[in-house]
């Protein structure tokens, strides 16, 4: 057998409750293996909802750390990079990181392809750490099967607008703009016209 006649299923133990036998018995929860298509993550083999799950559980765990090292150190830096806030055409938000401004361009087109058009509320100074801080915070309005996207609701886009487009990320910013509009879409860029002096980009 080759390596190419091999598939992987999902190693992810779901636990479903199943009545009773009787009107005595109580209803007891039995684990069920997932076994969707998977690829390996990292030590497991998982499918793609449960990796987004598992992700989501470290992200927490981290955002709440490091949450709480702020509030003891507030003047501390953050990691260097950049943290985005993309609200997708459907209406959600997806927020994610940048390490470098030169993979801002790549992570934008990328998520052009897989999510369509989208307004940019921020993209602030700050990398994993403080993406991390944003999904403990926004977590309750987490889709789990959807990784770093997050329902939409009037104090996450409020405190979003609150935030602008980091000086050093501004020729990826207005490259996604001529990008969209390239494409057949105009986009929306809030902050990006809040700074003085700053032409539109179109």
């Amino acid at each position: 057998m080759s390596n190419h006649d091999i598939s992987l299923v999902c190693a992810w133990l779901d636990y479903v409750t199943v009545p009773g036998f009787d009107d005595d018995d109580k209803p007891t929860k039995v684990p069920v293996q997932c076994r969707q298509p998977a690829e390996i993550a990292g030590t497991l083999v998982l499918c793609e909802r449960h990796r987004a799950v598992r992700q989501e559980g470290r992200d927490n765990d981290r955002g709440r750390l490091l949450l709480r090292y702020r509030a003891e150190y507030p003047d501390a830096p953050f990691l260097k990079g950049f943290t985005y806030v993309l609200r997708l055409s459907d209406g959600r938000v997806k927020i994610g990181k940048s390490d470098r401004v030169d993979t801002l361009k790549e992570r934008f087109k990328r998520h052009h392809g897989r999510y369509g058009a989208f307004d940019i509320l921020a993209v602030i100074d700050g990398g994993e750490d403080l993406e991390m801080m944003l999904h403990w915070i926004f977590r309750k309005l987490r889709i789990k099967e959807l990784g770093e996207v997050f329902y939409s609701n009037g104090p996450l886009i409020s405190l979003m607008l609150q935030g602008d487009i980091a000086p050093a990320a501004l020729p990826a910013v207005q490259w996604y703009e001529g990008y969209a509009l390239g494409q057949g879409f105009e986009v929306e860029v809030p902050a990006l016209y809040a700074i003085p002096g700053l032409p539109a980009s179109h």
